[in-house]
This record gives structure tokens, sequence and C-alpha cells, in this order.
């Protein structure tokens, strides 16, 4: 990079040093959040507006903040669960906005986080009302945005009720996510094959596939690349179905972060081709 193509006035660590996996958790993201509160909030409300701060994040969530002052509040962000400190975000800017006096450290508040999260490499982007969500990247996005106006056709009501579930539930319950991407090709499936119930690898590769063949009986390449796809999604069928019906544990288990991404992502490009040949294939 010339010198004149430097970024001017970014930090040196975000400009030359590996930045690597986005974080879960970080020690210093913790310090800043309570270093921001101490810094830029502690002297403008009073002792009596501290302690009524710290009852709200108690009420909020059900944990125990010493009343100590702003110090016990950061104390309280450096030790607390990452859940209950990725809450706190969005609890502390409730309660800001909530008030009049405090209306725009809400929006302050917001920035700062927004900065810290990138600065400090988190796996985590804020809403505009600053929940806290996972980043994945945008790549995941444009794949799953790409798919929707295909989704808008009626007839796939069903299946896009089920995907969009499936997006939803990525921040907060992976088993779910993958159960409900697993729904929307199983509903896309019925869709296509009269009289079928259950999506699995047998239907994917004697019911679908030959579907898809119809497509290229003339072209002896794109049929040979289609029955490897219709092979690879009969895969995906079968291993997704692990979590769908659980594992014979008495607890359930969810698939951890970076493969509910793959389950989506993979689930969302074959979802898309299933549509493409059903509208083709009912088309000719």
């Amino acid at each position: 990079m010339a010198e004149e193509e430097k970024p001017v006035g970014e930090l040196f660590s975000l400009v030359y040093c590996q930045r690597g996996t986005p974080l879960e958790d970080s020690e210093r993201f913790r310090r800043r959040l309570g270093g921001y509160l101490l810094g830029h909030v502690s002297d403008l409300i009073s002792r009596a507006e501290v302690y009524q701060f710290i009852h709200y994040l108690t009420t909020e969530t059900g944990l125990e903040i010493p009343l100590r002052g702003m110090g016990s509040v950061a104390d309280f962000l450096l030790n607390v669960e990452v859940t209950d400190l990725l809450n706190c975000i969005t609890l502390i800017w409730r309660y800001f906005r909530s008030g009049s006096r405090l209306y725009t450290q809400g929006e302050m508040w917001r920035n700062f986080v927004k900065r810290a999260l990138k600065e400090e490499n988190m796996r985590y982007r804020l809403d505009p009302s600053c929940g806290v969500h996972y980043l994945i990247d945008e790549a995941f996005e444009a794949n799953r945005v790409a798919i929707l106006p295909a989704l808008q056709d009626p007839r796939y009501a069903g299946v896009r009720d089920a995907f969009e579930t499936a997006y939803q539930y990525l921040s907060s319950d992976t088993k779910a996510a993958a159960r409900s991407m697993f729904e929307s090709l199983e509903i896309m499936a019925r869709l296509m094959v009269t009289g079928q119930k259950n999506l699995n690898g047998w239907l994917v590769l004697n019911k679908l596939k030959p579907m898809a063949l119809t497509l290229y009986e003339k072209d002896k390449t794109a049929s040979t690349v289609t029955e490897g796809f219709f092979e690879g999604l009969a895969k995906w069928v079968d291993s997704v179905h692990n979590y769908r019906h659980g594992q014979g544990q008495e607890e359930p288990v969810s698939p951890p972060l970076d493969l509910c991404v793959y389950i989506l992502s993979s689930g969302t490009s074959f979802l898309r081709w299933l549509i493409d040949v059903d509208q083709r294939t009912k088309s000719s």
C-alpha cells in the first residue's frame, strides 16, 4: 500500500496488525465499556441518580450490583457473564433514552460501543436501537437477501416463513435456526413432489434430482454437475437430521455458531436452486 493510500488517522493496530477470528469475549472490551461510563457519565448525574441507574440494571438483569457508585457498574461489566454483558449494552441505551436529560447520551453510548466492537475485533454488531447481534460477513448477508425476491411468490409462503425464522433464531438458538432451515427445504420438497411428507436423502436422489436433470437432457456436462450437486444436497439433508431429531441425549445439543452459519448459508443456496428448478419444470 503506497503511503498516500494508507488510512489517515486510523489506529495502528487496525491498519497493520492481523485481526484474526472475531472474539466472543474480551477483557479489554469490557474495561472500555466501564471506562466510558466512568469518564462520560459519572460527572453528569448525581449520586442518587447513579443509585437509580444501578437499581434499574439490577431490576432488568436480576443480578446483584453493589451500590458503590459508577465504579461498581464498571466492575460488574468486567466480571458478568458475556450474555449479561451484551444485554447490558442494550439496557444502558434504553436507560439513557428514557430520561430526557440523558437522552443524547443514548446515541453517544451506541456510537462508542459500535466503535469499540470494531476496534477490539468482536464478533457482534449493533442495530439502530443498540440491540446486539452476531456479526457474520457481507457474503452471508448477500446470500440471504438474494433469495428474498423469489420467496415473495405466494406459492412459497410456508417456505419463506421457515426461512426467515431460521435467520431470526441465529443470534439466540442455533439448534432452532438449523431446524427451521431444514424445515424450509422440507416444505419446498413437498411442493415439488406431491404426497411426500419427510425430506431425506432418498427423496433428494430419487425424486428431486430426476426433476432437475430434465432441464439438462441435452447437456451432458451440466447433467453430471447437477448429479454431483444433488448428492451434496442429500448428504446435507442427512447430516442436518442430527440437529432436527436430537442426538439421544437428555439435554438438547445445539450446533456451534460457525457450523450453524454454514448450515444456513449452504441451505439458502440449495433452497434458491430448488426454487429455480421448481419454477422452470412447471413452466416447461
